[in-house]
């Protein structure tokens, strides 16, 4: 009994650090055949409020928050 109440509040520490930890980024570029697409809406599949638009030269930096490992990119024009 002892060892689990050692135990206890070392688990009380560990856990933040691993939901903080399943976080990533994803760095990118947006084009088509025509070049770069500055304004395109880059959105994580299945989040509806984690997402980011390109820059004027067509990069972004998300980072991802669920589990999903797919984004989803909108372009209108």
């Amino acid at each position: 009994m002892r060892k689990i109440l050692l135990l206890f509040p070392f688990l009380l520490l560990i856990i933040p650090i691993t939901t903080i930890a399943q976080t990533r980024t994803v760095i990118g570029t947006v084009r088509d055949i025509g070049g770069v697409l500055p304004g395109a809406s880059v959105i994580e599949k299945g989040q509806t409020t984690n997402g980011v638009v390109t820059d004027a030269n067509g990069k972004f930096t998300l980072t991802l928050r669920g589990q999903s490992n797919t984004v989803v990119v909108r372009f209108v024009g």
